[in-house]
């Protein structure tokens, strides 16, 4: 367990202990201006116009399942590498949630440590498509009912993450 003393961060040992860490985007949230569209809400139903909801599903799953996996977890550790920062949507909080315990534990065999990091909230945080506004607004900041699922739903993922050890390092709330 990485702990503080100050502005130091301490492993368990007593040491002091350095993050050395990538961003793994698009595991767990698909900043998919590359195909063209923004924000994802956008992308995820021009896709499923394009290819019908059963492929674009299977198109999903497969990019999620090769986009960080084994391979990436031991080349991360065989470089030096300790931790990994794995931005995702809101909709993971209510869809697909085992991909945070796949995650956590390709870092549990790898000795990484994980930050997860709430990339985008419903209604968007900001007028960015990265923040998933299809108004072009920040609508989560005016909706109290938007924040009261955030919230609940950070809640019940702690929970069912609970068991994990030191590869959980902790959590961004909102990017």
């Amino acid at each position: 367990m990485i702990t503080t003393r100050g502005r130091t961060l301490i492993a368990e040992g007593g040491s002091e202990w350095k993050a050395k860490g990538v961003a793994v985007h698009g595991a767990l949230h698909h900043e998919i201006y590359a195909m063209g569209t923004w924000p994802e809400t956008l992308g995820y139903e021009q896709l499923e116009r394009r290819m019908g909801k059963e492929a674009a599903d299977i198109w999903w799953d497969t990019l999620e399942a090769n986009i960080f996996g084994e391979a990436d977890g031991a080349w991360l550790q065989a470089h030096g590498f300790n931790t990994i920062r794995v931005s995702f949507g809101w909709r993971r909080f209510t869809e697909r949630t085992e991909d945070f315990h796949r995650i956590l534990d390709i870092c549990k065999r790898h000795n990484l440590k994980c930050i997860f990091d709430l990339h985008s909230a419903p209604g968007g945080q900001n007028p960015d498509g990265h923040g998933d506004s299809m108004a072009m607004r920040g609508m989560f900041w005016e909706f109290e009912n938007l924040q009261y699922r955030v919230v609940k739903a950070w809640g019940e993922l702690a929970d069912s993450l609970h068991h994990y050890g030191s590869e959980l390092l902790g959590y961004e709330i909102l990017n």
